[in-house]
């Protein structure tokens, strides 16, 4: 095989996905910060910005319609969304309040549909339960909802439900071709 440049990204890309016209889109951070927004690389190697600004974007993922979603902070040490982009500058929350902002990585994370039509997202876990030296620590001594753990939602109804649990920060997930979520 061979390699060769197809195109750069101006940031620090994150993960990636493929919509279904087999085109590559990026959630990147810009400028060296946590703020970023979801790109598409063209055909050219050019890229576009087709998402609105977040809170350190990581997930990305297409449903069976090929429409966008993408897991960030709500705000730098808050809670963790995913939202549902619908434009370069708008963006809808499909789930909020989840487990986040522990740590520069431990938010929810990468994310992928399921052949059942579900978003399968991994959330990372707030602390890593070892003893605490300060008090403003404290708040993550209690193990909350869905944290540590990979996450199924139905985007059109918000249900959630903890598919698989106690995994420390669970980055990304895939599915094989037979259907086995990694």
């Amino acid at each position: 095989f061979t390699l060769s440049l197809m195109g750069e990204f101006s940031g620090q890309p994150v993960q990636i996905a493929f919509n279904q016209s087999g085109q590559l889109f990026a959630t990147v951070l810009e400028k060296g910060t946590q703020r970023g927004a979801v790109y598409r690389l063209n055909d050219d190697g050019t890229t576009q910005r087709v998402s609105p600004r977040f809170w350190s974007p990581v997930g990305i993922a297409f449903d069976a319609d090929d429409q966008l979603y993408v897991s960030s902070r709500l705000n730098e040490d808050s809670v963790g969304v995913v939202w549902q982009v619908e434009s370069v500058d708008y963006a809808s929350v499909v789930v909020a309040n989840l487990p986040c902002c522990y740590s520069i990585t431990n938010q929810p994370n990468g994310m992928m549909f399921g052949d059942d039509g579900l978003l399968y997202l991994g959330v990372g876990s707030l602390s890593d339960r070892g003893e605490s030296m300060t008090p403003e620590s404290e708040r993550f001594a209690t193990i909350q909802p869905y944290e540590a753990s990979i996450l199924q939602i139905n985007v059109d109804s918000g249900e959630i439900q903890s598919y698989a649990g106690g995994i420390r920060n669970p980055f990304d997930v895939t599915f094989t071709s037979d259907g086995q979520l990694y």
